[in-house]
């Protein structure tokens, strides 16, 4: 019997021998390094750009919104609506070229061109809120 325990413990330790010895890999070589910094810069990259299309896409929704909402203002409130809603999709636009800009740009611009159209971005969220304490207010 103890025998037969023995051969059983000596099968067990030979397999985890040998488990362990296959799941070793070789170390990563600098290029490996370089790749998967880039691989986790570009999911970086594409998690940024989706994250920013849902983010416009929403505020062209409250753009909309807001245009509706001025729709049944008379007189000089319209005036002020209008010329509010006409400059926020006037900067829309610019912040739109930015963003197309952005996804156009290379590996080594990447962070410059994020950083202007950022900047671009907080610009129009701005304006957005000045239109709508405008149009609210009227």
């Amino acid at each position: 019997m103890k025998i037969k325990i023995y051969s059983m413990m000596l099968v067990l330790a030979a397999g985890m021998i040998t488990a362990c010895n296959q799941s070793e890999s070789p170390p990563p070589t600098p290029q490996d390094a370089a790749n998967a910094a880039k691989d986790s810069a570009a999911q970086t990259r594409d998690e940024f750009l989706a994250s920013m299309d849902k983010r416009m896409n929403e505020l062209d929704a409250k753009i909309d919104k807001l245009a509706s909402k001025s729709a049944d203002a008379t007189g000089d409130a319209k005036i002020r609506a209008d010329q509010a809603l006409a400059d926020l999709r006037s900067q829309r636009d610019a912040v739109r070229k930015e963003y197309d800009h952005l996804k156009a740009s290379s590996e080594s611009a990447w962070d410059k061109t994020k950083a202007g159209f950022q900047s671009a971005w907080d610009g129009l969220v701005k304006a957005y809120d000045n239109a709508a304490a405008k149009i609210s207010s009227s």
